[in-house]
């Protein structure tokens, strides 16, 4: 009966100890995670992109690769994550999902679903026209008809001046249009346009990351499990140590 009982205890002795040591894990992991976010300000982490493969895929933040885009006279114009490349340049805002460019002779055109971006022949916003420009309804295509631009919209059809800067309706007779449409890509620019998109797609922050490690939400729909198993282990080990304490106790 004794044997079985000095079994028994160096058993829970052996559990507690490994309890304890998992537990230890569990707590440097929390502290240093803590002491991060406590110096997240000072030290810029929310400033900090991270930029991995895996973690973008963990986050659904990974971009397909991009292989269309519209032709321009001097170049191209292509839909990048959060902007646009146009002419070997980057267009850092976000208008909408792109449906097409012109490039007029002083200026282009990038036209999205919600907006028409007239920029100067350096790639500068001039001016983003819309509804209150009397451009209605949401945009499906734009072209050149007789070297004029041309807007298709989901409510009207609209014939712009040389500069785009004075659109009016008609009704789409006395002349062809020829949209801008997508096309595959040169292969010598895919790389560096893929690369820029890769630049430009949504990070995480340092900040992010770190306190997603330190609450478990990293692991999504597992966090709430990862936390239950850290508050169980937490009262398993209060409980054996306590058990440990009370049988050297009583022998004593």
């Amino acid at each position: 009966m004794k044997s079985s009982l000095k079994n028994n205890f160096l058993k829970l002795l052996l559990l507690h100890r490994r309890i304890g040591l998992v537990v230890i894990w569990l707590v440097l992991w929390l502290s240093i995670t803590g002491v991060f976010l406590n110096h997240s300000d000072g030290w810029g982490l929310d400033e900090r992109p991270v930029r991995l493969s895996w973690l973008s895929r963990l986050y659904g933040l990974e971009v397909a690769p991009i292989t269309q885009g519209y032709a321009l006279k001097s170049g191209w114009l292509v839909a990048l994550p959060q902007g646009y490349y146009l002419k070997g340049k980057w267009v850092a805002d976000d208008y909408g999902v792109l449906v097409g460019g012109l490039e007029l002779d002083s200026v282009t055109l990038l036209v999205t679903t919600e907006s028409v971006v007239v920029l100067d022949q350096e790639g500068e916003v001039l001016d983003v026209q819309g509804v209150f420009h009397g451009l209605e309804g949401r945009y499906l295509k734009v072209g050149l008809r007789e070297d004029l631009p041309a807007l298709q919209s989901s409510e009207e059809n609209y014939l712009g001046d040389g500069t785009a800067s004075q659109w009016q309706a008609y009704l789409g007779s006395g002349g062809a249009v020829r949209w801008s449409v997508s096309e595959t890509l040169p292969a010598p620019l895919l790389k560096d346009i893929n690369a820029m998109g890769r630049a430009a797609q949504p990070s995480i922050s340092l900040e992010r990351l770190i306190l997603d490690l330190h609450t478990g939400r990293l692991f999504g729909r597992f966090s709430w499990l990862f936390m239950d198993v850290f508050a169980l282990l937490l009262m398993a080990g209060a409980i054996s140590g306590f058990v440990i304490w009370f049988r050297l106790r009583v022998k004593k």
